[in-house]
């Protein structure tokens, strides 16, 4: 009997040290979560966009306010629009992080001006300070209306 959980146990160990371990990327990662409307009055509501994000080695957020890191890209127009995800984990720090960011858009409008409704969806995604860049995620449809 001790025999057999002896050779019980070597087995287990050797099946678990066996196992190939998936690597870790450090390239973000991003997936698109919620809107906070569907429906959007043109220069009076805003929209927020909710994502969810992880990054591996927790590069992810700038500093310098001059430089943009989360992108969105209007269906409309292909206007790119740019924000900056403050620094999340300090600069010569590495850590595995994830989250949700919340990007507010004010003042849509429709675009065709003999339109009364018009719809958008944006395209998302992020770089991180090595340069890396996120998958893209597309959100819901948005109608804007007069």
């Amino acid at each position: 009997m001790r025999n057999l959980i002896l050779t019980l146990c070597v087995l287990t160990l050797a099946i678990t040290a066996c196992k190939k371990k998936t690597p870790v990327s450090n390239v973000p990662v991003i997936e698109f979560k919620s809107l906070n409307k569907y429906q959007i009055k043109e220069y009076t509501d805003s929209l927020q966009i909710t994502i969810a994000y992880s990054d591996a080695d927790g590069d992810l957020g700038e500093n310098d306010p001059n430089k943009k890191n989360l992108f969105l890209t209007d269906s409309r127009t292909n206007t790119v629009l740019e924000y900056r995800i403050k620094e999340i984990v300090p600069n010569n720090k590495t850590a595995s992080i994830k989250g949700t960011l919340n990007v507010v858009i004010d003042k849509l409008y429709i675009n065709n001006a003999s339109a009364t409704t018009e719809v958008v969806i944006f395209n998302a995604y992020i770089t991180d300070r090595a340069g890396n860049k996120s998958n893209e995620v597309q959100t819901g449809v948005v109608t804007l209306t007069r």
